[in-house]
């Protein structure tokens, strides 16, 4: 079996580090180990630094003719699979020529707001995103799959935790508490109710910190954490290159970690009890087998609703800093969630059946509009 998955990464739009990015190359990695033939084609004009250096990565920079000669000379693939709105349209051009079943899926992230293309066959990721596509017509003759699995092993770079203690003079005597996430307004909340929830306990004489690991994307944002907090000595900022590159591999440094979508799912590989954002909550909400349905069908983003109030995080936590027992308990939950639902090891016959059942192109509206979306971002997102 061959397949091809498509994507897209444009400049000043996409980071290059999402963490689609790193499902879709877990999804590559899962494939290829059950024995499948597989590609990626970025068809965006920005490499994506997550890709590089695995097998079969195709990279043309947005140039149009060199996409067009990979698909139309050197393609030999049995199954064509896109992972974003932009990268459907060459999905559907090339199913649509070749004859070739085509698969779609939505990475997470934010609901539909507008046009989704339609497809015979979709992935998704998330309850939310499964509702959405199951209460609109457009969608009744897609089959729909539900597979958050998406995180596999993650192996800890010990000299790069190593490294990273002796940046933050790592201590013994302090518990500490991680979010990984790209410093950026969309991560603002996440951010800050987390070394909220440091500096509450730093001032109930608890000894934590907070490890803020994560690419620079709002200056202002970053400048305005640093006049607040680093001050205070609660933690650190960690935006070196060195350390955000494969982030997830440094988890084993924390105590407790700060998630949301594939990085609360990554912390639960680690053991770790993990809490994720809520933006109803000043702090983040401990993840509990009680409020597990509720974040889960939210992806565990800031979309969740709180179901803690901050007296109840500050209570667990304590708890969990004071009792070890009790700290093992919610640890092995996050073991369990993990082997349950996010571990992609467990679903290769679930993938097979998506392969199985999906079907050519049929012309419609969404292929126009497809190629009009794909214009769009090459053009309003080719500077550098």
């Amino acid at each position: 079996m061959k397949i091809l998955l498509i994507v897209s990464c444009f400049k000043n739009y996409n980071s290059g580090k999402g963490g689609h990015y790193y499902s879709l190359r877990t999804t590559f990695e899962e494939l290829k180990r059950n024995g499948k033939f597989v590609s990626i084609v970025n068809v965006g004009n920005k490499n994506i630094s997550v890709l590089e250096g695995i097998d079969n990565y195709f990279f043309f920079g947005g140039n149009i003719l060199k996409l067009f000669r990979f698909f139309f000379y050197r393609l030999d693939f049995d199954y064509i699979h896109f992972f974003d709105k932009p990268s459907a349209f060459w999905g559907f051009l090339v199913s649509l020529y070749f004859k070739k079943p085509i698969i779609g899926t939505k990475c997470g992230g934010a609901p539909v707001k507008k046009w989704y293309p339609f497809v015979g066959s979709l992935v998704l990721y998330t309850k939310e995103d499964m509702n959405y596509f199951e209460s609109k017509s457009k969608f009744n003759r897609t089959n729909k799959f539900f597979i958050p699995n998406r995180v596999s092993v993650i192996h800890n770079d010990f000299d790069r935790l190593n490294a990273l203690k002796e940046k933050i003079s790592w201590s013994e005597d302090y518990k500490y508490f991680l979010r990984i996430a790209r410093i950026s307004l969309m991560n603002s909340h996440s951010i800050i109710s987390t070394i909220e929830l440091v500096k509450k306990l730093r001032e109930e004489n608890y000894p934590v910190k907070f490890i803020i690991i994560g690419v620079i994307e709002d200056v202002n944002l970053f400048n305005t954490l640093l006049n607040e907090y680093s001050s205070k000595e609660l933690g650190d900022f960690v935006t070196n290159t060195e350390f955000v590159h494969n982030s997830n591999e440094l988890i084993e440094i924390a105590d407790f970690v700060i998630g949301s979508g594939r990085s609360l799912m990554e912390a639960a590989f680690f053991k770790k009890p993990i809490y994720y954002p809520s933006l109803e909550s000043n702090f983040p909400n401990l993840l509990l087998e009680s409020n597990f349905d509720s974040a889960f069908s939210k992806n565990f983003s800031v979309r969740s609703p709180r179901t803690q109030n901050e007296s109840k995080v500050l209570y667990l936590t304590k708890k969990m800093l004071e009792d070890n027992l009790f700290y093992l308990k919610v640890s092995n939950f996050s073991s369990f969630v993990f082997e349950k639902y996010f571990d992609i090891r467990k679903i290769n016959l679930r993938l097979m059946e998506v392969y199985r059942l999906s079907s050519p192109y049929s012309l419609n509206l969404d292929f126009v509009i497809g190629l009009f979306v794909y214009i769009y971002y090459l053009i309003k997102y080719n500077e550098d």
